[in-house]
This record gives C-alpha cells, sequence and structure tokens, in this order.
C-alpha cells in the first residue's frame, strides 16, 4: 500500500504543474513556487520509481514459487517452468499480458481443491484478478502514450504530457491497491480455514423436562385433577363426597 500512498502525492504534483501551466497563460508565475512544484514532481517520481521496483523484486519471487505450489496444491502439475513464470513477469510490455495469465493461472489454481474435478473450459480467475489485470493493462498503456507524446516539443504536447502522467500516477495507485488485495487473497486461500471461534465450546442443549422417562420402565399417570361440583362444594362433603369421621379404636368404650 505504500506504493499507491507514493503514486497518489505523484499524481498530486503533476495536477499541480498542470494547475500552473493553466495559470501560465494569462498570469506570470512566481520562480520559487515553479522551483517547489519542479522539486515534487522530481522526488515524487523518483521515490515511486524506487518504490514500484522494490515492489516487483519481492513481489516476483513470491509469484514464481506460488504459481508452482498452487498447481501442486490442485494435485496437478505446474504448467510453466519457474523461469518461463519469471519471463512472463520481468518482459517489458510482454508481462501487460503475460503478468496478468500467471496471476489468473496462481487465483484459478487456488480455488480448485485436489478432489474437485476440473470445471468446464478451465478454471477462471476471480473478479477482484480480472480487475487488477484490466488497471495493470490500462496503466501500461498510458505509460506508452506518455512516452511517445513527450517526445515532441511542442507546448501542447507538454501539457499532454503532464495531463498523462497524472493518469499514469493514478492507475498506479489502482494497480499498486488491487495488488495488495490480490496477494491477501492468496494469503488467505492458502491459509487453513480454523473454527469461526477458537476457545469456545458448544454446549449441550438443557433438557426440556424435569425426568426422562427411560426405555422398559413404567409409565406413571399423572394424578387426576377433579374439580369441585356444584352440589359438593368445598368443605361441604367435598368433591369426593362427604369426609369420613374419625374410626374408632379396637376396645375402645363405644366400639361394636
Amino acid at each position: 500500500m505504500t506504493t499507491a500512498v507514493l503514486a497518489v502525492i505523484a499524481a498530486g504534483a503533476e495536477a499541480w504543474r498542470f494547475a500552473l501551466l493553466l495559470a501560465g497563460r494569462t498570469q506570470v508565475l512566481s520562480g520559487s513556487v515553479v522551483r517547489v512544484n519542479d522539486a515534487l514532481v522530481t522526488s515524487a517520481g523518483l521515490v515511486l520509481l524506487v518504490a514500484a521496483v522494490a515492489t516487483a523484486v519481492a513481489a516476483v519471487p513470491v509469484l514464481v514459487r506460488l504459481h508452482g505450489d498452487a498447481a501442486r496444491r490442485s494435485g496437478r502439475l505446474p504448467s510453466r517452468r519457474p523461469g518461463e513464470v519469471a519471463g512472463w513477469l520481468l518482459a517489458p510490455v510482454a508481462n501487460l499480458y503475460g503478468a496478468g495469465v500467471i496471476v489468473g493461472e496462481i487465483d484459478a489454481r487456488l480455488i480448485v481443491r485436489a478432489a474437485d474435478p476440473e470445471p468446464p473450459g478451465g478454471a477462471r480467475p476471480s473478479r477482484l484478478v480480472s480487475v487488477w489485470w484490466a488497471a495493470w493493462v490500462l496503466n501500461g498503456v498510458l505509460v506508452l502514450a506518455a512516452l511517445v507524446r513527450g517526445s515532441a516539443g511542442s507546448l501542447q504536447a507538454v501539457a499532454d504530457t503532464v495531463e498523462l502522467h497524472v493518469a499514469v500516477d493514478l492507475t498506479a495507485a489502482l494497480v499498486a491497491g488491487l495488488g495488495a488485495a490480490v496477494l491477501g487473497r492468496f494469503a488467505r486461500l492458502l491459509t487453513p480455514a480454523g473454527p469461526p471461534h477458537p476457545g469456545w465450546r458448544v454446549a449441550d442443549p438443557a433438557p426440556t423436562r424435569a425426568a426422562a422417562v427411560t426405555a422398559g420402565s413404567p409409565r406413571v399417570a399423572p394424578p387426576a385433577i377433579v374439580h369441585p361440583s356444584v352440589d359438593h362444594p368445598v368443605g361441604e362433603g367435598g368433591p369426593a363426597g362427604p369426609r369420613p369421621g374419625p374410626v374408632p379404636a379396637v376396645g375402645a368404650p363405644g366400639a361394636p
């Protein structure tokens, strides 16, 4: 993402230069302002170039290794040798096509698992990789257009070149940002999926009855609930008839 930020800064410097060119048509520009702008454009462009080269140096070996690992992970042999993969990534002009092919092959192989059959028509890269490839090609075309237009010596050619530099820097920021997202996607696909909530344990559900009836044990009928009737209210015989009196003890006076 550092390269993307530097590209945005370089685009801002070029946009400021273009604004100064427009203002210079009708007014005299301050020499100090022009010198500050020139220094900013030059320094931002050089730092961006160094950052882009460093990013390529770090990314190319990773992509070469990923190309073979992704093929073996899907249960297939690599379709290209490491030297061929590096050539497609590094060859000028040709890498506008080759880099997208290599990155797309890595993405497609990481999606397909070893047990999965080959999809009809072959595995296809994700939409993220396709968008990155389109931005990569657009940036390359704009770079070539800026080089061709900058070779002319007219004032209009200078203004057009500044505009093209702004577009080059903005698309370079887009390429860098999408490239970081693509590498992050590769890292997620290579990382085995863990539990969604590590350290958590799902407890068994609580029983819905207070006591479960075991198989083979006799079922106990619930006690019957008898409602008081109108003819025998509670306290005057109750629902089951008159209450019996006390039973005299055997041998007590008054016993039969």
